[in-house]
């Protein structure tokens, strides 16, 4: 990004210049463009969208209710100019559970995402989401022209916006960044501006695609220690794409691979204790998943 073009006077960006720098939207609400049937998973049928308890649509006897899902998706397709990006994907997220979604280059991993968050409208199928959710991408997003505070309450309308957008930044340790210019922060404080913003609104999905892509090695293992205190604390549902293996081991309770717009594994992490790059099974399950993305041995020793 520009300096010069953040440095601007409001009144003297261009239209396109503006539009460019635009954040992207919060998700639409279930029930946006869908060509398939999309709704709020925890919304019973037939009840309005603002009077929803979060259950399940169907209570257990005795007046207990399962909890929601997070994700809901059945026979979900997607096609680009003639060909089957995504097809026919089925998936669940439980209430707190991180699934990281790994794949090739042009697997669907981040169309996925992006139908989930309800940033593509072309999807067809069943999909069904929490009504709280949020994206953070691997460009942070920020809007060059508003400090950082300002940009964790954008669009946030609550009455004590800035208080708990206050308390959300002394968690991610930008406390006393709040008042700082977005051009002046290194590439891990956006990311972490980026996650609080997210985390402010108390979602109860976090989409996040490939967020640490960008980063250098030491500021990727500051943001997994921090990523992983911060769902341990708040509790979301999470949908972590990436094309890093060993950070898909690191991070996620499920790992699931996308192939050719297909799961093609879908199989439970490993215990947080054995995550270790060095542990056996965590080496095991790095020579699985490597495979199911296409190396063949050879590749997978250059790998290790």
């Amino acid at each position: 990004m520009r300096a010069d073009l953040a440095l601007k006077p409001a009144g003297h960006r261009t239209d396109r210049e503006a539009e460019r720098l635009r954040p992207v939207p919060p998700p639409a609400a279930a029930g946006g463009a869908f060509s398939g049937r999309v709704e709020d998973l925890s919304r019973p049928e037939g009840a309005p969208l603002r009077q929803f308890a979060s259950v399940f649509p169907g209570t257990a006897s005795g007046g207990g209710h399962a909890p929601a899902l997070a994700v809901h998706v059945r026979n979900l397709h997607r096609r680009f100019d003639g060909r089957d990006v995504l097809s026919g994907i089925d998936l669940d997220i439980a209430p707190g559970e991180f699934v990281a979604l790994l794949g090739r280059s042009g697997s669907g991993k981040s169309t996925c995402l992006r139908v989930l968050a309800g940033l593509d409208g072309e999807a067809s199928g069943t999909i069904r989401v929490a009504a709280r959710r949020a994206v953070v991408f691997q460009d942070a997003r920020l809007i060059p022209w508003k400090r950082v505070l300002e940009n964790v309450t954008l669009g946030l309308g609550l009455r004590n916006a800035g208080e708990t957008a206050l308390r959300v930044l002394k968690e991610v340790g930008l406390a006393d960044r709040a008042g700082a210019w977005p051009l002046t922060l290194s590439g891990g404080e956006a990311q972490r501006v980026a996650l609080a913003r997210a985390l402010v609104r108390a979602p109860e999905l976090i989409l996040l695609d490939e967020p640490f892509g960008a980063l250098d090695a030491l500021t990727r293992i500051r943001m997994h220690a921090l990523l992983r205190e911060l769902c341990s604390r708040y509790r979301p549902a999470v949908l972590f794409v990436t094309h890093d293996v060993d950070e898909a081991i690191l991070l996620a309770d499920r790992i699931i691979v996308l192939g050719e717009g297909r799961i093609t594994l879908d199989r439970p992490g490993l215990p947080p204790e054995t995550r270790d790059r060095g542990d056996a099974r965590a080496i095991a399950l790095r020579g699985q998943l490597l495979q199911e993305l296409g190396l063949d041995s050879a590749a997978q020793k250059a790998a290790m």
